[in-house]
């Protein structure tokens, strides 16, 4: 039988054995400790997030309407209307919102029409 410097084979293997499947059992370990502590770190990111979701955006809506606005001013459109924001929030009992949303674009639109007959009038007052 072989032996490694005067000790028999077989207690060597075992021991061999042993500590490769020691260094596989603390492998799994660190990965299983290394996959929580990524896990609660986007979990913390996403709660952050969902909590600020209404703050950020009406901040991306108000970027979005001063990028319109800029560029309005470069190209030159200078209407009395220059920006309309439409913001509004679900209903929480159906999880929409579409009678409200009928309603407040109704009145808009009379709005506009007040808007653009007056405009026709002054037009016509100037026309005359």
């Amino acid at each position: 039988m072989h032996g490694y410097h005067g000790i028999s084979a077989m207690p060597v293997l075992i021991i061999i054995g042993i500590i490769w499947f020691i260094w596989f059992l603390n492998s799994v370990f660190n990965m299983i400790i290394m996959l929580n502590f990524m896990i609660s770190i986007v979990g913390a990111s996403f709660s952050n997030v969902m909590n600020r979701k209404n703050q950020l955006m009406f901040t991306y809506k108000s970027d979005l309407n001063q990028e319109v606005a800029i560029f309005r001013d470069v190209f030159g459109t200078n209407n009395d209307i220059d920006i309309i924001t439409i913001l509004t929030l679900k209903n929480p009992k159906s999880g929409t919102n579409i009678d409200e949303m009928k309603g407040m674009f109704v009145a808009i639109k009379d709005e506009l029409e007040k808007v653009q007959d007056a405009q026709k009038l002054m037009v016509d007052a100037n026309t005359r």
